[in-house]
C-alpha cells in the first residue's frame, strides 16, 4: 500500500479536485445570478490534469484505500461539501426548512439531508443499505455523529453526522489526528536505533522481524473491506505485550521498532482514555485510524483499559480482531492483564532492569548533542556503581549536560567522573516500600573504616561480588545452573558497637546503592498472617539492583524455632519460615547484623554466603578510630592524647563517637575540648557497657 502523501506540486491539484468537487454539488442549490461559489475549474478539467500527470485523486485514494461503495462516496462527498464552504450549509438549511446547518454539532446534517443532495446533485444513492450499524462507513468512523446512536437501524437516518478531521487531511495527502484523540494520543516519528534498546539480541530481532512482515503485508495493499463490499474482512492486528518497571525502555522499545520499520508511533495514555465516556468510541476511531495510515499503536498503562478487572478487554480483542494493526500493550507486570490478553498475544517480553553491560550501553549511547566525556571518564565504572534504569541514565547524562554545557571551559574538557557520579547519584529514585523500610543515607564508603586485616579482606569480597556478579551469574552461567539461592546473604556479629551497621552503610556507599533498613516493630503484628504480608511486601518491593536490605538486630526476626508449645509458638515458625523462602528467592543482597548469633536460627545459617565478625578493636584501632571519626572542626586543647584514650578506655566505635559527642556539650562552655573532657566522657561511656577500666581495678 504506498502512502498518499503528496509534495507541494500535486497539493494543489487534489485541492483543485475538491474544489471542483463541491462548486459541482453547490450549483443546484443557487440560481446562477446569485450563485455564492467561487467559479472553479471543472471536474472534467482537474481529472484530465491529474491523468496526465499520473496522481491519482483524493476520491480514487478512499475508494482504493476502503473499498467504499458508489452511496457510500456520494454521502460523502455531499457532506465534504456542507463542511468546506459555509454558504452552501446556510442555502441547503432555508432550501430544506432547517433552522440552521452546522456540521459538527447537534444542528449537523442527517443522513436523509445528505442522500437529498446526493439526489439534486445527479449523485443517487439507496439509504437503506447504509443504514446499518455495521457498514464500513460507521465502523471506520468515516461519519461520526454528536449524539450517540441507539434503537434501530433506521435512526440513523436523523442523526446529525459530520466527517472528522484527519479525512479531509487525508484527502490532500496530510496526516492529521482526529481532534478528539489529542487529549490521549501523541503522534510521533522516532529516530531512536533500534540497537540502542535494552533487550536481549535474539529477542530485538525477532520482535523486528514479525513488525517488518506485518508492514510488509500492509504495504502490499491489504484493504479494510473484503470481497462482499463494505464490510471489514476478519483479519487480525497483532499484539506485544510489554512488561517491567518505570524506566526499563518499554516505550523506548517500541521507538526503536517504530523506527525500524519507519512508521509513526501513536503513544496513547490508557489511564487518561478511560477516564473519558467515550473510551469505547474513541478506541475504535484509533484503530482505524492506525490501521488506514500504518501506524503502531503504543497502549500505555495498559493495565488501566484491559487489566484484570476492567472493562476495555473485550473491546481491544474485538478491534485487534477488526483491524490490521500492530499494537504494543506496556503494563508494569504481565499479571496485571487479563489471561485472555496473554493469550492473545503474539509475543510477550518481560523487560528486565538493565544489567552492568545493559547500562554501560546506555551510558555510552544516550548522551544529549553536544555532551563530551572527558579522558577519566569510565563507564564501566558508572555501570557498575549506579544501578539506574534507560531514564535514570538519561535524566543523569541530562543533568550532566545541564551544568556542563553552559561553561565554556567545561564544554572543552567534557564532562567529568565526578560531575557524572554526582549526577548519577541523584537520578536514583527512591522505592515505596509503604513504611517497612527506612533509607540509610549512604554518605560514607570503606575507605572510612577502621578494622582488622582479616574484616577488611571479608569485606572487601563482599563488594567484589556485588560489583561483578553479572558476570559470575549470566557470562559464566551460575543463574541457568541453580535456579534458586543466587542472591547475597550477610552476617555481621560481633558486640554491640563494632561498627557491623557502620560497616553495612559503608559497603552500600561503595557499590553505589541504597541502604534499606527494616523497622522491625512495623513488621511485627499481633494479627495472624499480618507479619507474613509485611515481610512480602519487604522483598516484593526493594529493588535488588539498586538496594540492600538491611536486618538490624536480626536475632529478633531469625531466632531459633520452636518446639510447638502452644499456638502462638506455630504462628512465629511461620513466620521464620516465611523469611526463609523470601531470602531463598531474593536475587539481591541481604545483610544481618546481631550481637547474639547463637540466637539465630540453623536454617539461616545455612543460607548465609559470607560471615563476618567484628571484635572489640585493639588500643591501635581505637586510637585510629578516635582520630579519624573526630570532626575536624572540633576545637582541641593541646592536650589531647588519643593514644593515651585508647590505651585506658577500652570501648567500641560505637562508644568512642558517644564520647567525643559528650565531651563536645561539656566543652562548650569554655570553647574547647580538652583531654580531661574527653577523658570523663569515655569512663561513663564504659561504665555503661560494663567496662572495667584500670584505674578502677587498681582501687579494689
Amino acid at each position: 500500500m504506498t502512502p498518499y502523501l503528496f509534495d507541494d506540486a500535486n497539493l494543489s491539484l487534489a485541492s483543485a479536485h475538491i474544489r471542483a468537487l463541491i462548486a459541482d454539488i453547490s450549483r443546484p442549490w443557487f440560481p446562477v445570478a446569485e450563485s455564492g461559489v467561487a467559479v472553479e475549474p471543472s471536474l472534467a478539467d482537474v481529472e484530465a490534469a491529474a491523468s496526465v500527470r499520473g496522481q491519482p485523486l483524493p476520491f480514487d485514494h478512499l475508494r482504493s484505500l476502503l473499498g467504499l461503495s458508489a452511496d457510500a462516496l456520494s454521502l460523502f462527498a455531499q457532506a465534504l461539501a456542507l463542511q468546506m464552504e459555509p454558504r452552501l450549509s446556510a442555502q441547503v438549511a432555508r432550501s430544506l426548512n432547517f433552522s440552521r446547518l452546522v456540521p459538527g454539532t447537534s444542528d449537523g446534517p442527517t443522513l436523509a439531508v445528505l442522500g437529498e443532495m446526493a439526489q439534486r446533485a445527479g449523485y443517487p444513492c439507496e439509504l437503506v443499505s447504509l443504514c446499518d450499524p455495521e457498514h464500513l462507513i460507521w465502523r471506520l468512523s468515516v461519519l461520526v455523529s454528536t449524539l450517540p446512536f441507539t434503537g434501530a437501524p433506521a435512526a440513523l437516518l436523523s442523526l446529525p453526522l459530520h466527517i472528522p478531521g484527519h479525512w479531509v487531511y487525508s484527502l490532500l495527502g496530510r496526516r492529521c489526528l482526529s481532534e478528539e484523540l489529542w487529549p490521549f494520543v501523541t503522534r510521533e516519528k522516532p529516530d531512536l536505533a533500534l540497537e540502542h534498546c535494552v533487550l536481549h539480541d535474539e529477542w530485538r530481532e525477532t520482535l523486528a522481524a514479525v513488525a517488518g512482515a506485518f508492514f510488509r503485508r500492509w504495504n502490499r495493499g491489504q484493504q479494510y473491506s473484503d470481497a462482499n463490499g463494505d464490510r471489514i474482512g476478519t483479519s487480525q492486528g497483532v499484539a506485544v505485550t510489554l512488561a517491567g518497571g518505570p524506566g526499563t525502555g518499554k516505550t523506548t522499545l517500541c521507538r526503536g521498532i517504530a523506527q525500524r520499520t519507519a512508521r509513526p508511533l501513536l503513544r496513547v495514555d490508557a489511564s487518561q482514555l478511560v477516564q473519558s465516556s467515550r473510551w469505547s468510541e474513541l478506541l475504535g476511531v484509533l484503530f482505524a485510524e492506525a490501521q488506514l495510515y500504518g501506524e503502531i499503536i503504543c497502549l500505555e498503562r495498559a493495565d488501566e483499559l484491559c487489566g484484570i478487572g476492567k472493562s476495555g478487554e473485550s473491546r481491544v480483542l474485538e478491534l485487534l480482531n477488526r483491524h490490521r494493526v500492530f499494537l504494543f500493550a506496556e503494563v508494569a507486570n504481565h499479571s496485571l492483564l487479563t489471561q485472555r490478553l496473554q493469550e492473545f498475544a503474539l509475543l510477550r517480553y518481560d523487560i528486565p532492569f538493565p544489567e552492568s553491560r545493559a547500562r554501560k550501553l546506555l551510558w555510552a549511547c544516550q548522551a544529549p548533542p553536544g555532551l563530551r566525556f572527558a579522558q577519566d571518564v569510565q563507564d564501566s565504572l558508572l555501570s557498575q556503581r549506579y544501578p539506574l534504569t534507560g531514564l535514570g541514565v538519561r535524566n543523569a547524562l541530562s543533568l550532566t549536560a545541564l551544568v556542563t554545557l553552559d561553561n565554556s571551559d567545561a564544554i572543552a574538557e567534557g564532562a567529568t567522573q565526578a560531575q557524572l557520579e554526582l549526577a548519577a547519584a541523584l537520578a536514583v529514585r527512591d522505592t515505596d516500600t509503604a513504611g517497612l523500610l527506612r533509607d540509610k543515607p549512604v554518605k560514607r564508603t570503606l575507605d572510612s573504616l577502621v578494622l582488622t586485616p582479616t574484616v577488611r579482606g571479608q569485606i572487601e569480597e563482599i563488594r567484589d561480588a556485588m560489583l561483578y556478579r553479572h558476570n559470575v551469574l549470566h557470562d559464566w552461567g551460575l543463574a541457568r545452573g541453580f535456579q534458586r539461592g543466587l542472591g547475597l546473604v550477610c552476617l555481621f556479629d560481633g558486640p554491640s558497637g563494632t561498627g557491623k551497621t557502620h560497616c553495612a552503610e559503608c559497603l552500600a556507599g561503595d557499590v553505589g546503592l541504597e541502604l534499606l533498613q527494616v523497622r522491625s516493630a512495623q513488621v511485627t503484628d499481633k494479627y495472624i498472617g499480618e507479619s507474613e504480608k509485611r515481610l512480602e511486601t519487604i522483598f516484593n518491593q526493594t529493588d535488588p539492583h539498586r538496594q540492600i536490605i538491611l536486618f538490624d538486630e536480626a536475632d529478633g526476626f531469625f531466632s531459633k524455632r520452636t518446639v510447638v508449645g502452644k499456638s502462638s509458638d506455630r504462628y512465629s515458625n511461620m513466620e521464620i519460615n516465611t523469611l526463609l523462602q523470601l531470602m531463598e528467592n531474593y536475587p539481591g543482597l541481604v545483610i544481618l547484623t546481631t550481637n547474639l548469633k547463637d540466637q539465630i536460627d540453623q536454617a539461616f545459617e545455612r543460607r548465609i554466603t559470607y560471615k563476618v565478625t567484628f571484635e572489640i578493636p585493639t588500643d591501635t584501632e581505637r586510637e585510629k578510630i578516635w582520630r579519624t571519626i573526630m570532626p575536624p572542626e572540633l576545637p582541641l586543647a593541646a592536650d589531647v592524647d588519643f593514644a593515651r584514650l585508647a590505651e585506658e578506655f577500652p570501648i567500641t566505635g560505637g562508644g568512642i563517637k558517644n564520647a567525643i559527642i559528650r565531651a563536645a556539650y561539656a566543652a562548650s562552655r569554655v570553647g574547647k575540648v580538652a583531654h580531661q573532657h574527653f577523658a570523663d566522657a569515655a569512663e561513663k561511656e564504659a561504665m555503661a557497657a560494663g567496662i572495667l577500666i584500670q584505674h578502677q581495678v587498681d582501687s579494689f
